[in-house]
């Protein structure tokens, strides 16, 4: 009798998980409905709009703002419909990837490590380092950049200090941040900082798990001891800007990147967009650091191409989210073609670019002894070479690679400060060449107390003219405190000092509309000029110096008719 043999068994088809399918249709649901609810309005007038806008705020306004809201509020309101709408349309093409991605960041959130107790012990150091040196000058005086942060859009209503975007100094998740500390805290420099600082100490951590998957632990010590103690990276830890913000997200969402590609890991592919996101609020020049990662995963091909095609358009998606009150409000022109990223003319880039690499260099070195200096670059060099003859990418290489691309395509030299989020996969692939010869705790010990010390005793911190400043600001509004008279004016001739005063003012009790009236209107004239020069304005002979300061000198003058 012949038999016939059963079929193998074939194992269980796993599920999808129901709440994967549910969160996936419930983003593409209300972003479709967003979508559609804004080309809907759109179809009203823009004057109407406009003026339905202002009346909801309880405000009028006048200008060039108000005038182009007016003409171009629907033309606004339909590149927001556009850019929704078809980032969801990519979405939902993709929506099987998509779901891949939720339901993996489903089954692994209750999976994520913790760290071990010995890797907190050797946190220790660097995290008390960098908290110590950056409480150091957390209370400096205020700079041109954070008072003008502050004056212009932080210390405004949410509706406002996140819609109006008239140049780049609104880095918007720190205005957030920083009107949330305004409004629980009150108005104190070291308050307003205190988002950046966090995110600076916060950059330490994320600096020693990014070199851990990289190299060996010692490296990943000495990294993050040459964060904590870096002198350019604590001067923007006690600076109210977005920068140690998009830092600190640039450097998650590469290690973030890195375990993807080596796991395979979906939910982490899906926590590196979200974070890209967030560190795009920060700074719009997050960009060069998605690039990076971007090309990172590429150069793994380890990650398949439907799951990078999602989580772009995740991305994207949400990107465009968080910038919606300034594209429909300010217009997406301030974003994409700003006076700070005109391209320059093709005879002039490299020399430009030069000029702002050198520069770049000299700030990441600021405050580091030049043998020391010179360790840091020998070990970089060790890294990339020993990384070339295993075959490997050289994440330095492939970063500065990446983003000089997109620098030439863009024809732009960025501010040195553009390249600060670097600056931590300096020390770290530095760190890695050096932690092959010497233990990477001692050496840490090393550089820890040599740069610790340099950086205090320097003054390079408080002397940086980067972001703009006028120490002598709170100086010149307690001197004029009760001095000035309500209609009398304040000039100043100093270069960027107007928005410190602007700041400073109101803590002493002093009006702020005194610095922007005319000499016409004033019946007593107050400037801040330059040490050693005297003042000379036409129809106010009297000149009386009040107060000599190291950066300014405060004068008095008084009309014709008083000199009689």
């Amino acid at each position: 009798m012949t038999t016939t043999a059963a079929p193998p068994v074939q194992p269980p088809v796993a599920q999808r998980n129901p709440w994967a399918r549910r969160v996936a249709m419930a983003v593409l649901v209300l972003c479709t409905l967003l979508g559609v609810a804004l080309l809907a309005l759109s179809i009203v007038p823009s004057a109407s709009l406009a003026a339905r806008l202002f009346g909801a705020a309880g405000e009028t306004r006048a200008g060039a703002f108000a005038q182009e809201l007016a003409v171009y509020f629907d033309q606004r309101l339909r590149i927001a419909a556009g850019l929704v709408l078809g980032l969801v349309a990519g979405l939902a093409l993709a929506r099987t990837a998509f779901e891949d991605l939720l339901e993996s960041t489903l089954a692994d959130v209750s999976a994520a490590p913790r760290p071990a107790a010995g890797t907190l012990l050797l946190l220790a150091l660097p995290i008390l380092l960098a908290v110590a040196l950056r409480l150091q000058f957390v209370g400096q005086p205020m700079r041109y950049d954070e008072a003008l942060t502050f004056n212009e859009f932080a210390s405004r209503p949410l509706y406002y200090a996140l819609s109006f975007y008239p140049d780049p100094n609104n880095h918007l998740a720190n205005t957030l941040l920083m009107h949330l500390a305004f409004v629980l805290g009150g108005n104190q420099p070291w308050l307003l900082r205190l988002p950046a600082l966090v995110s600076g100490v916060l950059l330490v951590v994320a600096t020693y798990w990014l070199a851990r998957l990289l190299y060996a632990e010692g490296a990943a010590v000495l990294a993050a001891v040459l964060v904590a103690v870096s002198s350019y990276l604590i001067e923007y830890s006690t600076n109210a800007r977005g920068y140690t913000l998009q830092s600190l997200c640039f450097v998650l969402m590469l290690a973030l990147a890195i375990v993807a590609a080596r796991r395979r890991s979906l939910s982490a592919l899906l926590l590196a967009a979200l974070i890209a996101a967030v560190g795009a609020y920060a700074v719009p020049t997050m960009l060069y650091g998605v690039v990076v990662a971007a090309a990172w995963l590429l150069f793994s091909r380890r990650i398949a191409a439907r799951h990078l095609l999602a989580s772009g358009l995740v991305l994207g998606l949400l990107t465009v989210l968080l910038y919606l009150p300034v594209i429909v409000v300010s217009g997406p022109d301030k974003l994409a073609a700003n006076r700070f990223v005109v391209p320059l003319a093709l005879a002039d880039l490299p020399g430009e670019l030069a000029h702002s690499v050198a520069a770049t260099w000299g700030f990441w070195n600021r405050d580091i002894p030049w043998p020391l200096a010179a360790l840091l670059v020998f070990g970089s060099v060790v890294t990339t070479v020993d990384e070339l003859s295993l075959r490997r990418v050289p994440l330095g290489l492939l970063a500065f690679a990446a983003c000089l691309v997109l620098v030439l395509v863009q024809r732009v030299a960025p501010f040195e400060r553009v390249w600060l989020f670097l600056l931590p996969v300096y020390f770290i692939v530095a760190s890695a060449g050096l932690a092959r010869f010497v233990d990477g705790r001692l050496l840490g010990l090393v550089f820890g107390a040599v740069l610790a010390y340099t950086t205090l005793t320097s003054g390079a911190i408080l002397a940086s003219r980067e972001t703009g400043v006028f120490p002598d600001a709170e100086g010149v509004a307690r001197t004029l405190a009760p001095r000035l008279a309500p209609d009398d004016a304040v000039m100043t001739q100093l270069p960027a000092s107007l928005p410190e005063l602007q700041y400073y003012f109101p803590r002493f009790g002093l009006p702020i509309d005194v610095l922007v009236r005319g000499a016409d209107a004033a019946q007593n004239l107050w400037i801040v000029a330059p040490p050693g020069q005297q003042p000379s304005i036409s129809g106010w002979p009297n000149v009386t110096e009040v107060q000599r300061f190291p950066t300014a000198t405060l004068f008095e003058l008084k009309r014709v008719e008083a000199a009689r």
